[in-house]
């Protein structure tokens, strides 16, 4: 039994491929729904567009020469002399540094009307243009800070390579020949090249859109530091009145303690001058001998030889014993004063009843 039942056959683990079945010739097969075809774009619409970015660049580009040519003849108002118009015949660093420090500006020498126009036009520059109008500055003999009208420096004829500017000073310096007579002082490079950090280099195109590009003059950063300075010294001058007046006080204060300071030495000076008109009076000239001098005193008892009796009236004293005090009676002598009555006087007692008075006594 066993041997006759049959084994089924393994089945596979994987996908047997399907078969599409191909349609039937008698029905039609439905066809796919294709996707809307894309309108292509046209090449000629393409090369329009390209065309105007190209002429729009070039135009900003153009704009930006005509920018060039423009500020190079700036300001509109020159200063009629400077000291750096005489051209430099020596080689000397001396000269150079004299030339160098005669010429700086002490003030603007440009209106505002020149600074709003320097600050729009350079504004879309790339540093390789500001390069490109200092160079042009330069060629017609100008100092290369856009908004300076002075000359530039000329060091005159000599080999080196290199300047010594300002020698023994705090500014000294070692600069190219070609970088020192680019400008006519190192206040207008400074000037210069704060305005060229700000500049981008990204193209110009890129930015013309952008309102927010602005360019600031050294001169204006110095004049809001100023004027925030001279603010901030106001507040400081504000804040002192109070502290002034409680200064004040502490000072009146001081000079009352002071005053009865000088009182107390006053006094304790006149208490020892006091003591040494004292001192001479009594003859301690000498203040060390009179410190040194003593005086020996020697207190005794008073020895009584009569009894002590109480005070009474004496007994048969006659009118005379309410004179008696203690056991003393009083010398005063009613008859030794008489009035004379010729004369109007009184009469001096004579010199024998004084004898015999004190003798009774």
């Amino acid at each position: 039994m066993a041997s006759q039942t049959k084994k089924a056959p393994p089945k596979g683990i994987l996908k047997k491929p399907t078969v599409a079945a191909s349609p039937s010739p008698s029905t039609p097969a439905s066809a796919p729904a294709s996707p809307s075809p894309q309108q292509k774009p046209d090449p000629r619409e393409i090369a329009i567009q390209h065309a105007k970015i190209i002429h729009d660049r070039r135009a900003l580009e153009d704009t930006i020469t005509d920018s060039i040519i423009l500020l190079a003849k700036l300001p509109a108002t020159r200063p009629s002399s400077s000291p750096s118009q005489t051209t430099q015949t020596t080689t000397t660093t001396t000269a150079a540094s004299a030339s160098a420090s005669a010429s700086a500006p002490s003030a603007n020498d440009y209106s505002e009307h020149d600074a709003e126009l320097f600050k729009s036009h350079v504004r879309l520059f790339q540093p390789s243009d500001y390069d490109a109008l200092i160079e042009e500055r330069n060629a017609l003999g100008s100092c290369g800070y856009g908004l300076c009208g002075r000359p530039r420096t000329r060091l005159g004829p000599g080999s080196g390579g290199y300047k010594l500017l300002n020698w023994g000073r705090r500014d000294f310096a070692i600069v190219p020949r070609a970088e020192a007579e680019r400008w006519c002082s190192r206040r207008c490079a400074r000037r210069a090249m704060y305005v060229k950090v700000q500049l981008s280099e990204t193209a110009a195109w890129e930015r013309a859109g952008i309102e927010t590009i602005r360019i600031e003059l050294l001169e204006e950063q110095e004049a809001e530091q100023e004027r925030q300075q001279q603010q901030q010294q106001q507040r400081q001058r504000q804040q002192e009145v109070p502290e002034k007046e409680k200064g004040e006080d502490k000072a009146a204060a001081a000079a009352a303690a002071a005053q009865v300071a000088r009182d107390e030495t006053d006094r304790r000076q006149k208490a020892a001058k006091d003591a040494m008109d004292l001192a001479l009076e009594r003859g301690d000239t000498d203040k060390k001998r009179a410190a040194k001098r003593r005086i020996n005193v020697t207190i005794r008892e008073k020895k009584v030889v009569a009894e002590v009796r109480e005070p009474s009236l004496a007994t048969g004293g006659g009118g005379d014993g309410h004179l008696v005090l203690d056991g003393y009676k009083t010398k005063f002598d009613p008859k030794s004063e008489t009035i004379n009555g010729n004369k109007g006087g009184t009469t001096k007692p004579d010199a024998k009843e004084e004898e015999g008075s004190k003798a009774t006594g």
